[in-house]
């Protein structure tokens, strides 16, 4: 499973070979909210150079790493990139 994130705020989500695109906004309660193939949903959400942690309503936790054409999210406390993030859960 791959996640990627571009600063346009666009994302695509790709499993078993299925890619999902769809958009996410990152808010100032630190949460992060997408909508993909019509459905959204919100996280909390932890962000750091190199991982990023989602809290879903029923606190289940999902922690994704940064693959290898990754950078850093634009987000305040993080350093900004004009490329997209790939995340990859651990």
């Amino acid at each position: 499973m791959t996640a990627e994130f571009s600063r346009d705020g666009t994302a695509k989500i790709t499993m078993f070979g299925q890619t999902l695109q769809g958009t996410y906004k990152l808010n100032a309660e630190n949460e992060l909210e997408w909508t993909l193939n019509g459905r959204t949903a919100k996280s909390k959400v932890k962000v750091a150079a190199t991982e990023l942690e989602l809290t879903d309503d029923a606190n289940r936790t999902i922690k994704y790493k940064t693959g290898t054409k990754a950078r850093t999210l634009d987000h305040p406390g993080v350093d900004k990139c004009s490329g997209v993030v790939a995340m990859e859960p651990i």
